[in-house]
This record gives C-alpha cells, structure tokens and sequence, in this order.
C-alpha cells in the first residue's frame, strides 16, 4: 500500500471512531435531555445499551477500514470486471473460490 494510502486508512479510522463515539455519547445525552432516563440506574442501564451499540459500530467500522485497507487491488477489479461482462469468475480465482467453499463445507461435516 502506498503512503497515501496508508495515510487515508489512519484518517478515516480515526473519522469513523469519533463518528461512533459522538452517535453513541449523543443517544445517551439526549435520553437525559429529553427526561427518558432521569434516575441514575435508569441512566447507567441506558449507558450500558449505548456503549453495547456503539461497540457493535465500531467493530463493524473498523473491520469495513481494515477490509478496504488490506484489499488486493487486482483480484478485484478483475471480478468487478468479470461481473460488468456478464462472464464468471475468471478461472483462477473460480478454482480459488470452489476450493474455499469445499474446506468450509468439509470443516461443517466434521463437527
């Protein structure tokens, strides 16, 4: 990956983090505002539920960062390729993936 690359990983990592931390804080300061959650148990179970979904987030945001992040350029443009012309999936990567499929399905009858 190229500096710039990497450099505009890091920023919207960091972009995304905040994203979740304000969405998750802003839900749980307007439960308070609003008179939803007035006692403190009743704050402190909101709280719980808002840090539970704003941990959900961001585990989903940072896996979406480190996917795009850690993507192999080539394999994929030459699916979105294969896709857009209607053909499948060229011949190297259909023996790659029929063979991930059958470890998977293997590994599903054993247990």
């Amino acid at each position: 990956m190229q500096a710039s690359g990497i450099a505009i990983s890091i920023f919207y990592f960091v972009g995304v983090s905040a994203l979740v931390f304000h969405f998750a804080n802003g839900l749980w300061t307007a439960a308070i505002t609003w008179g939803f959650t007035i006692s403190r148990p009743a704050q402190k179970r909101w709280g719980v539920v808002c840090a539970g979904l704003g941990a959900a987030l961001m585990l989903m945001a940072w896996a979406s960062v480190i996917g795009f992040a850690t993507l192999d350029y080539d394999k994929a443009r030459a699916i979105e390729e294969s896709m857009l012309s209607g053909e499948e999936y060229p011949a190297e990567l259909h023996d790659e993936t029929h063979a991930e499929t059958a470890a998977v399905e293997h590994d599903n009858t054993d247990g």
